[in-house]
């Protein structure tokens, strides 16, 4: 071998042992890396499992606090109110509690007088016998024919009846104006006694003096005798009675 192919040769070594450093230094750098990874990942980890634990650590003490301190503010309310209530009761005056007690007492009996005052009207109803055969059957245009004919204590039970059952305004109209006209006929309208139960004419009670007045025009005595009565009973306007007492004079000449 001459010298060349030694030179040659050991050349070729160098430059393979240079390749192989190259390898094994990236070898361990590529080992390194991993390792260094895979440390990071599990310090990460641990280091969130930490965190979590902190976390419910300083929940779990705030929501204690918290409830402590609720617990502490209603005693303390309580505390408060009860005194309160006792300084009332020294001084004789109703405290929230015994003012609501009542409060219910009085809606109790309250709903107590209803459910009476329903059931005594439903008796009062359930005793009342029709004041005319086929009283329940007949239409306003029938009962009204019917009333010129019937004496007062009838008439009377005829009123009775209608505003047990069917409350016609019309029918009670009609019946106060021939109860009216029956008791002026025998000269008893200066009795004390409240007669009338429904406006002689329909929005009577919304008319001014006035209009009242203006509406008189054209009732006959009976409607004039009538509406006299429920003026004295409710809002007796002087103007107006002195209007009726005018044209019932008229009527009478």
């Amino acid at each position: 071998m001459t010298i060349l192919d030694t030179a040659t040769t050991v050349a070729r070594k160098g430059a393979l042992a240079y390749v192989g450093a190259l390898a094994l230094t990236g070898d361990v750098a590529r080992d390194t890396f991993t390792q260094l990874t895979e440390r990071g990942t599990s310090a990460e980890q641990a280091a969130r499992a930490e965190l979590r634990r902190l976390t419910r650590m300083v929940r779990r003490d705030t929501a204690e606090a918290v409830a402590e301190g609720e617990e502490q503010l209603s005693e303390t309310r309580s505390m408060l109110a009860d005194g309160r209530d006792r300084v009332l009761d020294l001084l004789l005056l109703p405290t929230q509690r015994s003012l609501h007690e009542l409060n219910s007492q009085v809606e109790r009996l309250s709903i107590a007088i209803d459910d009476l005052r329903t059931k005594t009207r439903r008796q009062k109803a359930a005793i009342l016998a029709e004041p005319i055969p086929g009283y329940e059957k007949m239409n306003v245009d029938t009962v009204l024919s019917r009333l010129p004919k019937l004496e007062e204590a009838h008439l009377l039970a005829v009123q009775s009846y209608e505003q047990a059952h069917q409350n016609r305004v019309t029918v009670l109209r009609a019946v106060e104006r021939a109860i009216i006209e029956l008791q002026a006929a025998r000269g008893a309208l200066a009795e004390p006694a409240t007669r009338t139960s429904v406006e002689p004419m329909p929005g009577y009670e919304e008319l001014r003096a006035e209009e009242a007045i203006e509406k008189l025009a054209g009732l006959n005595a009976a409607e004039l005798q009538h509406v006299q009565v429920y003026e004295q009973e409710h809002q007796n306007r002087v103007t107006v009675l002195r209007a009726i007492d005018g044209r019932l004079a008229a009527s009478a000449e």
